[in-house]
C-alpha cells in the first residue's frame, strides 16, 4: 500500500515550509523516499538555495537597514542585545532591577550581561548604584541619555515597520506571523 507518511512534527514543518515556499515562490526539488519501517512512500521537498540561508540573508539585510536608520553622531551604534537591555529597563523603570534580573529576563549569561552593562554605563546610557538593602547588589537604572536613546531607536523601528508595510499586505503579515510561530516552536523543541 502506498501512502504519504510523515511524523507529526515533520507534517507540521513540511506544511509550513510548503505554504511558505508557495507564498514566496521558492523553487523546490521533489524527491520520494520509502520509509523502511512502514514501507510507505514519502514526498521530500528540498529547497534550492537553502531555506535557512534565505532567512539568514533576510536577517542580514534587515540588520544593515536597521543600522542605517539608527545611525547618527549622538547615538553611536549599540548592539541589538544592548538595546534589549535598555528597553527592559524602560519597561521596568518603577522597579529596582539588578543584573541578575536582566540575565533572567533576557536569557543572557552573566559574563555577557556584565560586559554589556559596563559598556552602557561608560556610554552614559545607564547608571549602577548600590542597593539600600545590600551594598553588594547594584540597582541598574536608565539615565536621561538612555531614555533618549530608546525614543530615538523606536522612531527608527517605526521607519523600518513602514518599509515593511509598503511591500507586505495585512494577509502577508498574518501569514508570516503564523509561519514564524510554527518554525520557532519546531526549532525550540
Amino acid at each position: 500500500m502506498i501512502a504519504d507518511h510523515t511524523p507529526p512534527v515533520g507534517e507540521i514543518l513540511w506544511a509550513v515550509l510548503y505554504f511558505f515556499v508557495n507564498l514566496i515562490e521558492i523553487p523546490v526539488k521533489i524527491c520520494y523516499t520509502v520509509c523502511q519501517q512502514t514501507k510507505c512512500v514519502r514526498e521530500v521537498r528540498y529547497l534550492y538555495k537553502g531555506f535557512g540561508l534565505q532567512i539568514k540573508h533576510l536577517n542580514n539585510l534587515i540588520t544593515k537597514k536597521t543600522y542605517a536608520l539608527f545611525a547618527n553622531d549622538e547615538y553611536p551604534h549599540i548592539s541589538h542585545s544592548a538595546f534589549k537591555v535598555i528597553d527592559y529597563l524602560y519597561q521596568t523603570q518603577e522597579k529596582d532591577v539588578t543584573q541578575k534580573d536582566i540575565e533572567k529576563a533576557l536569557v543572557i549569561n552573566r559574563a555577557t550581561t556584565s560586559k554589556m552593562l559596563l559598556l552602557l554605563e561608560q556610554k552614559g546610557f545607564i547608571s549602577r548604584n548600590s542597593s539600600a538593602n545590600d551594598a553588594r547588589t547594584k540597582i541598574v537604572k536608565l539615565t536621561e541619555r538612555g531614555f533618549s536613546l530608546r525614543e530615538h531607536n523606536l522612531s527608527g523601528a517605526d521607519k523600518l515597520d513602514r518599509i515593511f508595510a509598503e511591500v507586505l499586505s495585512e494577509e502577508d503579515f498574518e501569514a508570516f506571523s503564523r509561519i514564524y510561530e510554527k518554525l520557532r516552536t519546531a526549532l525550540d523543541e
